[in-house]
């Protein structure tokens, strides 16, 4: 059979859309199955809704980020306005983070990773970056110190 756990759990759950019902499963493992595949439904569509949401809250009024551009920058207004990457620059500006941290691995694997995470990502709070994300950042360098102290 081909088509993942999807296929196997209606397969066993008798829904037959896709798969042929399984003569063999007992009516306790047809529930289970059929409520899970509700359950993965649900939280698809719980999902969907957040991220929905999500959106209609950020409301990226794209003039006025032009009009504080050119209010900022006079004449040197670039002729493509790049737009919501104009948040990354203002915020590297503002924290006065170097510019050639952008050229750090870990910056673009951040980026990528963000962009796979989409509107729905939550940034880690100053306890996080304090403590844990610290400490196992720290124990990640430790270990890869121990071959260069053998």
């Amino acid at each position: 059979m081909s088509g993942g756990v999807y296929r196997i759990k209606e397969h066993i759950a008798h829904i037959s859309r896709n798969v042929t019902p399984c003569p063999k499963s007992l009516t306790d493992d047809q529930v289970k199955c059929r409520n899970a595949i509700i359950e993965a439904r649900k939280k698809k569509v719980t999902k969907k809704h957040e991220g929905d949401m999500l959106r209609a809250e950020v409301n990226i009024d794209m003039q006025k980020l032009e009009d504080e551009l050119e209010e900022n920058l006079g004449t040197l207004k670039p002729s493509n306005f790049q737009g919501p990457m104009q948040y990354c620059a203002r915020w590297i500006y503002q924290s006065g983070i170097p510019f050639n941290a952008i050229d750090n691995d870990a910056f673009r694997m951040f980026c990528q990773a963000l962009g796979q995470f989409g509107p729905g990502w939550v940034p880690p709070t100053q306890y996080q970056l304090r403590e844990p994300l610290l400490k196992e950042e720290e124990a990640r360098t430790r270990e890869q110190l121990k071959s260069q102290e053998a």
